[in-house]
């Protein structure tokens, strides 16, 4: 037998009153007038064992009803569990501080009152009971058994935790402790593990826990905190057209707004800071959709930007901000690596543009140095492609680097199709010479935005005289740019690490006037500029990235990253000289927040931006019976389900799994209060 609340079983030292009252109240005397003495002593005599057992059982009916009472207050219920024999009670309560629970609740935000509910199942189990307290922090310092005192006073400290775990993983987590505990300290007897969570949608998956079979008895109590409102506005993405802009050149920074809420929202506020400059915008979005939009301004200075945008949002603030980066350069680097026939029209259209630092070399003289700080590699009328030069081109562009491949008329076919089955292109075939007009141009991708003024069906394409045809591309993650009347494309675009282009057919002058054409001109400063090298507008908080720097760096001194006063020295890697930085290792996430980091060498070398994740800024929930399926197909038994949408202070844990007694003991309570009404109306 268990009680739910064991502290009320004190109240049945009140069981003393209804003694004393008794005692005092039957010692009453009645005067009666007989002629004689006689007949009130033989009076008394005949009835005193009456009076006796009546006194009796009024006594025993307050009693019980007391009892009944206090019992009924204290909710007893019987436990299926069999305790070990010998070890220690273990309550594990695991407390969802995701940033999902900063949502509004009765009594304040879900953290908040998943604290204080926290900290009543604490003080209210039974002594001797030990504690272990779990977050989505998943840290060392939660490896450690508390006592009640211990245990208030570090649910007291919980704050929201900005990496999103999902319930499996916390679970395993647990599940790993209690093991290593009930094997190497001291064995536990009994395991009580509650969860105190919103069960978001998005963070509720247990597709990689595997349940322990203990030797101990468990139960599972799940308690969801209820939201008062399920709406959020956000921004969860930007971008642009090219990573890096040149100063006094207009840019378009795009984003999207999402609104997951049931109700469309007009005029919702969005404010972008972007250059020292402040622009706002309103939008209307319908009900659970999403809406792309735009601002355009124009850098006037040179380095990194920072870009902060913001909405105006009354149900959740944690996600209002988005912050971004971008970088303003003063010149890009193209090295052009020539064939023994290559023609000069490439090297010619990338000077037209003073913006690029433009180097080229015979491809004989190809070392690994000319790929240091390069943003993009044209190998421009290659015959061969030597397997040494093959993989260094290939380690380029595993390191973020762009390539652009313009063939020779006379190419060696198994050079080429090794490099670009590497860079997952299809095989071209041999010279054809069909259907080679180039007719139509992809505007729509990125690559093709702001070149023209508007779409031209008719726009004057010179015709190819051969071509290798990519005839499997639509099977192939690439993109057709340009592509012929046969519908095979002339320009195709493949992006991994790097972004690598190739062209189909020579622009040799004896294969066509491609090269002569005014679009070529803007076809290579369109792809120099799409590959600039930069660091990605932004990173999320506990995401896989890492961030690759390729400036010369002081080896002697560690890279660190510094906001205000903070500065954190990350995890670093050397690889093809270039130096990586984990953003994600345990050590550095726990200190990590959202906002602009300078990164600092021997001087500062770049910003970044960090944001935090936006899979908890989707409201959606799962309900008690998918709640309860999902812990019941993992194998979990004897599971209680509460749903806290009244605040902790009226919140009771629940008991489900037990028969619980209370509403019979009620009834009892009723019938001796009763039975002793009755006793003393009718029978004394």
């Amino acid at each position: 037998m268990s009680f739910v609340h064991p502290g009320y079983l004190w109240f049945l030292s009140l069981l003393a009153l209804p003694i004393l009252i008794h005692l005092f109240y039957f010692r009453k005397h009645k005067r009666l007038y007989f002629p004689s003495l006689k007949y009130l002593t033989q009076q008394d005599q005949e009835k005193k064992s009456v009076r006796n057992l009546k006194k009796l059982l009024v006594l025993c009916c307050r009693l019980l009803f007391l009892t009944a009472l206090i019992l009924a207050f204290a909710q007893p219920y019987s436990s299926t569990e069999i305790g070990s024999k010998g070890g220690v009670s273990i309550t594990a309560i695991y407390l969802d501080n995701s940033l999902s629970m900063s949502a509004k609740g009765v009594e304040g935000e879900l953290l908040s009152e998943a604290r204080e509910l926290a900290k009543k199942l604490v003080s209210e189990s039974p002594s001797g009971t030990k504690f272990m307290i779990f977050t989505n922090s998943l840290s060392g310092t939660e490896r450690t058994v508390h006592t009640k005192s211990t245990a208030v006073k570090y649910i007291d400290n919980i704050t929201y935790n900005r990496c999103t775990k999902n319930l499996g993983a916390v679970l395993k987590w647990q599940d790993e402790y209690l093991r290593r505990y009930h094997q190497e300290i001291e064995p536990v007897a009994q395991f009580h593990r509650i969860i105190i969570s919103d069960f978001q949608k998005k963070t509720s998956t247990v597709s990689e826990y595997e349940p322990l079979k203990n030797a101990f008895p468990e139960k599972t109590s799940l308690v969801q905190c209820i939201a008062q409102r399920k709406d959020n506005l956000f921004i969860d993405s930007v971008w642009m057209e090219t990573p890096v802009h040149r100063p006094g050149q207009q840019m378009k920074i795009n984003y999207r707004l999402v609104n997951n809420g049931l109700l469309a929202i007009e005029n919702a506020s969005i404010t972008l800071d972007f250059d020292g400059k402040k622009r706002m915008n309103t939008l209307n979005i319908n009900a659970a959709s999403t809406l792309s939009s735009y601002f355009y301004v124009t850098p006037s200075s040179v380095g990194f930007i920072e870009g902060k945008l913001n909405v105006s949002d009354r149900s959740v603030s944690w996600d209002d901000n988005f912050y971004f980066i971008n970088q303003i350069s003063d010149k890009g680097k193209v090295v052009v690596l020539n064939g023994p026939n290559a023609s000069p029209n490439p090297t010619k259209a990338l000077r037209t543009e003073p913006f690029f630092n433009v180097e080229e070399f015979s491809a004989l003289s190809f070392s690994t140095r000319l790929l240091d700080q390069l943003d993009l590699l044209v190998l421009n009328g290659l015959d061969n492609i030597p397997d040494g030069m093959a993989q260094e081109i290939i380690n380029f562009e595993a390191m973020g680097g762009n390539v652009l491949i313009i063939p020779s008329i006379n190419i060696n076919l198994s050079d080429y199709n090794a490099l670009l089955t590497a860079f997952n292109f299809p095989k071209m075939s041999s010279l054809s010479s069909e259907g080679n007009q180039i007719t139509d141009i992809n505007y729509q991708h990125p690559f093709f935005q702001g070149m023209f003024e508007k779409e031209k069906k008719d726009l004057n394409l010179p015709l190819i005289k051969s071509s290798y045809p990519l005839r499997n591309h639509l099977q192939s993650q690439c993109t057709a740019l340009m592509t012929y009347r046969n519908k095979l494309p002339f320009l195709i675009k493949n992006s991994q690490r790097g972004s690598v282009y190739l062209m189909t057919a020579s622009i040799d002058p004896s294969n066509g006037a491609i090269a002569d054409h005014a679009v070529f001109p803007s076809l290579m400063l369109r792809t120099s500029e799409m590959s600039l090298r930069a660091i990605p507008y932004y990173f999320t908080i506990g995401g896989p990235s890492n961030l690759q720097l390729e400036q010369a760096l002081n080896e002697d001194r560690p890279i660190s990253l510094k906001e205000s006063e903070n500065t954190l020295i990350p995890k670093q890697m050397k690889e093809n000289n270039q130096v990586k930085i984990r953003l994600n290792s345990p050590e550095i996430l726990e200190k990590l927040k959202e906002g602009f980091y300078t990164i600092h060498n021997d001087g500062p070398i770049g910003k970044i931006a960090l944001n935090l994740d936006r899979a908890e800024s989707n409201m959606t929930y799962l309900n008690e019976e998918t709640v309860l399926n999902l812990f019941k197909n993992l194998g979990f038994s004897h599971i209680n389900y509460g749903k806290m949408d009244q605040g902790s202070k009226s919140f009771q844990l629940p008991q489900n799994d037990n028969p619980s007694y209370w509403p019979l003991l009620i009834m009892l309570a009723l019938f001796f209060l009763f039975a002793e009404m009755f006793l003393l109306k009718f029978l004394i």
